[in-house]
């Protein structure tokens, strides 16, 4: 019961009950797990997720066995820093990937995403208003684990520019940067799970061959920066608690 309300705390909506029709099961289990890999979730925290609703399945089954539709969910332990230099992301392949890249906002967004290296929560919830002038370019306001923080912006500069040139409600500051283009909610903020998929069509077709998600982005930029940051400044653009030890080295 326990793992029950802790799921429906989070992901099982609706919930699911002993008595619950197998189809309506089966279909809520294929939301929690899209729920889990829509997240900007770590390695660890997405396994523990699976984790429980593993568990959960398992008492729902009531025979003490997993069910077949959660026993092939892979939740092995992964080990630290087992991510090869070559599946990071680089440069050029986000030059690819901004060019393959559908349109202004989607431009905007993956460049962003880049070169400021934050998480996927952060960047969602920005605003036209988020955007400041600088004398040299451009600075962003991210709100996030650690309070905010001001990045300045250099190489995403063009897209965001062009991006708020045609921005449909580019006047208002407290609007949505990446907002909806079409549509019934066309002007609101866009999901979670678009900009995900966004992110694995575009990596599909500029034929990278690389994790496409916002988390390795983030981890792909911190590789990039911590031989050229120190610690004390990585934990300031990353947003990371100052004085944790080996938060950036995790990255490298």
């Amino acid at each position: 019961e326990n793992l029950r309300l802790q799921l429906e705390e989070t992901m099982l909506h609706p919930p699911v009950r002993r008595n619950s029709h197998p189809l309506e099961s089966q279909l809520i289990l294929s939301q929690s797990l899209e729920w889990v890999q829509d997240k900007d979730l770590a390695d660890p925290t997405q396994r523990d997720y699976k984790v429980i609703l593993k568990k959960f399945y398992k008492w729902l089954n009531g025979n003490g066995e997993y069910p077949d539709k959660v026993e092939w969910i892979d939740t092995t332990k992964k080990k630290r820093n087992n991510k090869l230099p070559e599946k990071m992301l680089t440069e050029e392949d986000v030059e690819k990937l901004i060019k393959t890249a559908e349109n202004p906002r989607d431009k905007a967004f993956i460049s962003m995403l880049w070169e400021t290296g934050a998480r996927i929560g952060e960047l969602i919830d920005l605003t036209v208003g988020s955007i400041e002038d600088r004398k040299n370019g451009k600075k962003v306001v991210i709100k996030g684990k650690t309070g905010a923080r001001r990045l300045p912006l250099v190489s995403s500069v063009p897209h965001i520019q062009n991006w708020l040139n045609n921005h449909p409600d580019k006047d208002n500051p407290d609007a949505p940067l990446w907002c909806r283009l079409t549509g019934r909610k066309a002007g609101g903020e866009v999901s979670y799970r678009y900009l995900t998929k966004m992110l694995k069509r575009v990596g599909e077709r500029g034929d990278i061959d690389k994790p496409m998600n916002a988390h390795h982005f983030r981890h792909s930029r911190a590789t990039y920066l911590s031989t050229r940051f120190k610690e004390a400044q990585m934990c300031e653009w990353f947003g990371w608690v100052q004085g944790v030890p080996d938060l950036p080295i995790t990255y490298t």
